[in-house]
């Protein structure tokens, strides 16, 4: 499969490869995310929230590698 290549334009180094998809492909990640949103909408406030925190937890654990690549993605220096 063909990838596209993310560059850091400061240095020229590849930071990262993303597979280039069919559209097939994409069309059928979208209707797999419809179906989790109709499962998401089935859960109560609680269930939602249970899922929300763990994700909090997710985020605040792995904050410095998550900025370090958003900080990348948009082609700035760390």
């Amino acid at each position: 499969m063909e990838k596209i290549k993310e560059v850091f334009q400061y240095n020229g180094e590849i930071i990262g490869e993303i597979d280039n998809m069919p559209k097939e492909v994409v069309d059928k990640a979208v209707e797999k995310a419809k179906i989790g949103f109709e499962k998401w909408k089935s859960y109560t406030p609680y269930q939602r929230s249970e899922i929300l925190k763990k994700a909090a937890e997710l985020l605040r654990k792995n904050k410095e590698k998550i900025a370090k690549l958003l900080v990348l993605e948009v082609n700035k220096t760390y």
